[in-house]
């Protein structure tokens, strides 16, 4: 007697309008608007609601004055942005002007052409202040800011190769003594100055070549250019202050700015009579297909919504005060009190970018740093400090102030920021001697 067995599989299955859903989700603003144009040409039943889709609010009568327009657009972050951001972790409060005046006298090669006289009576202050902000703006990223010339802009940048592990003393030292010979090419004249071969000579200049960079602040342009996602935020948050309070709000501005709905015309064509039974089901199917896309799109802003609003209330004092005041907070905790799962959050979070009350363009991401209050409060050891500490004696400051870090795990974080340890008082000294 033949014996039928059934088995049953019980597992979840994705809907396609949840699998569109997570997609939409994961994506990145720039990659959002493409599948948007994408759905649209495919699908003659979707449309977008006028005003177009765009990254900028349309000003119009109700919205207010052109001012209140221009104010709401999140302009791209430039290489001043970025330097200035660097420095005011880096540099005193009192001294923070006299920094940001130092970076607007870089020209557009990001070297420093101006005398000492040049640049002490536009900023403000004394020789050996103008050393020292020399000093920290040779330690900010790119290496070779600060520059004097091609030769102290190639150093620079050997210096903070060195600083993060690799050997460049041979560079550093055909640079250094024989730069005459090796930049009109005469290798032969340089290696027997230096006591090398001309093999190695010439190897050093074809690692020069290959790794450095003559321009720093152009090098910081193509950065810019080959990432469009830091351009355009996926949340703002505003602040607005009454009565010497600070109330903050979120935006989002695709969620504002642009929006989806079915083609009323295209439906229209259903309750026409030509269309045979097929006909109307391959317009019933379009009509159905666009209703799942507009939902899964308004999923991702309530989802972001959700997010952003939690985060703008549980990180306040990260910005009110800075990335020091960043409260510790994981992915799986904001899914446990949001009642998600976390790799909604994940997806949500991944490749979004958040733009500060400043206007400081950042990524979502950074909120879930734990790291990012050590960092902090290491670059303000840093920076109170004469001279350059050392891995261990950071640690000890941070342990005295409630920070349990490591040694190693200090170097590792030096090493993320660019941020040299400590050299010996004498090399300082004739480092100031020669920024003089």
């Amino acid at each position: 007697m033949m014996q039928t067995r059934l088995k049953m599989n019980v597992g979840m299955r994705m809907s396609s309008q949840m699998v569109l859903a997570v997609q939409l989700l994961h994506a990145s603003g720039e990659e959002l608007e493409k599948l948007i144009e994408l759905e649209i040409t495919e699908n003659p039943a979707l449309e977008r609601v006028e005003p177009a889709c765009s990254r900028y609010v349309q000003p119009s009568v109700r919205s207010g004055s052109i001012d209140d327009f221009l104010e709401r657009i999140a302009a791209p972050v430039s290489q001043l942005d970025t330097l200035i951001a660097q420095a005011r972790l880096l540099v005193p409060d009192p001294e923070i002007e006299m920094m940001i005046a130092l970076l607007q006298s870089l020209d557009e090669r990001g070297y420093l052409c101006l005398s000492t006289d040049e640049l002490t009576s536009r900023l403000g202050c004394d020789e050996t202040t103008l050393a020292r902000l020399i000093n920290i703006l040779h330690q900010m990223e790119p290496p070779g800011m600060g520059a004097r010339d091609l030769r102290e802009c190639l150093l620079l940048q050997c210096q903070a190769r060195e600083e993060s592990g690799e050997d460049c003393q041979i560079v550093s030292r055909v640079i250094q003594e024989a730069w005459m010979e090796v930049s009109n090419q005469q290798f032969k004249r340089a290696a027997r100055a230096l006591g090398l071969a001309q093999t190695v000579v010439e190897d050093t200049w074809c690692f020069v070549a290959d790794n450095l960079y003559p321009y720093p602040l152009q090098s910081m342009q193509d950065d810019f250019d080959s990432d469009p996602r830091l351009r355009f935020p996926d949340l703002i948050v505003r602040r607005a202050v009454k009565d010497g309070q600070s109330f903050y709000s979120l935006e989002i501005p695709a969620a504002e700015s642009c929006a989806l709905s079915l083609n009323r015309s295209f439906e229209a064509i259903l309750r026409s009579d030509p269309l045979t039974p097929s006909e109307r089901r391959s317009v019933d199917d379009l009509i159905e297909r666009a209703r799942l896309f507009i939902a899964s799109v308004e999923q991702r802003w309530s989802t972001l919504r959700r997010i952003g609003e939690y985060l703008l209330e549980y990180q306040r004092d990260f910005f009110e005060r800075g990335p020091a005041a960043l409260h510790p907070l994981t992915r799986a905790q904001l899914a446990a009190e949001l009642g998600c799962h976390e790799s909604t959050v994940s997806r949500a979070v991944s490749e979004k970018i958040l733009q500060t009350p400043e206007g400081r363009l950042m990524p979502l991401a950074t909120l879930f740093d734990a790291a990012l209050p050590v960092k902090a409060v290491i670059q303000r050891l840093l920076s109170e400090h004469p001279g350059r500490l050392s891995d261990q004696e950071i640690a000890g400051h941070l342990q005295a102030q409630g920070w349990p870090v490591a040694r190693r795990t200090v170097a590792k974080y030096r090493s993320q920021m660019i941020v040299p340890e400590r050299i010996s008082s004498s090399e300082t000294a004739n480092r100031q001697t020669s920024a003089h």
